[in-house]
């Protein structure tokens, strides 16, 4: 269940993005890993605390109630850079459970077809949450 993860750079944005609204304790800051981010990079999270301050209840004062999450090892493929630039990111658990196992991933990679449907489904996965959250909020 908790094996590494792999994302696109879509999704580890609207993770950073998460991270930022719900006040995770780790996070990165956003506008920067837009600007430095690999557009067509994946990445790859490693997760190190499993339900990371799951249902504590509401933060302290004025802030949002933390959803259950896990703080994660990222490894980020940046723009002009062969190796990865590493940082911890609090991660949303229904979010960490849609990710693509790094076992899915190498499957995938095998085959150029299947990998970019499984691109495109990501992102279309992504947008329809995204929607259904701003019809919820």
């Amino acid at each position: 269940m908790f094996a590494s993860r792999v994302c696109n750079s879509a999704d580890l944005l609207y993770m950073a993005t998460m991270a930022d609204k719900y006040e995770f304790n780790r996070r990165v800051e956003t506008e920067r890993l837009v600007e430095d981010i690999d557009p067509d990079g994946f990445h790859v999270l490693e997760c190190m605390l499993q339900y990371h301050r799951a249902s504590f209840g509401p933060t302290p004062k004025g802030k949002p109630v933390w959803p259950d999450h896990h703080r994660c090892h990222v490894y980020c493929k940046v723009k002009d850079a062969d190796e990865p630039v590493t940082f911890y990111l609090d991660v949303e658990a229904v979010f960490w459970d849609r990710l693509m196992t790094t076992e899915d991933f190498k499957a995938k990679m095998d085959d150029p077809i299947e990998m970019g449907i499984a691109r495109a489904r990501a992102v279309s996965e992504r947008a329809r949450a995204v929607s259904e959250e701003d019809v919820d909020a």
